[in-house]
């Protein structure tokens, strides 16, 4: 869970801080680099860890609850990048 919440909020936060008040993006450039951060765990994640055989269980339970709580926060980032512009 605590992957998951660091995935779709910590990330995508830092991502629009460092976009737009760091490199002034703005408008269509900006929504696009926070929604690709705002994206739930994808199976990158999975195909590392069975490949070095290490944290299977935690890449799995990363990709379920990110992909189930897309739907929420998903909704949250686009609320946001609105508000800004």
């Amino acid at each position: 869970m605590r992957l998951s919440v660091l995935k779709l909020l910590v990330l995508p936060a830092v991502v629009l801080v460092l976009a737009h008040w760091g490199f002034g993006l703005s408008g269509l450039p900006l929504q696009v680099v926070v929604a690709m951060a705002a994206l739930p765990a994808g199976s990158n994640v999975l195909i590392f860890a069975q490949r070095y055989a290490t944290l299977e269980a935690e890449a799995n339970a990363t990709i379920f609850f990110s992909t189930l709580a897309f739907v929420v926060t998903a909704a949250f980032w686009l609320a946001v990048l609105k508000v800004i512009g």
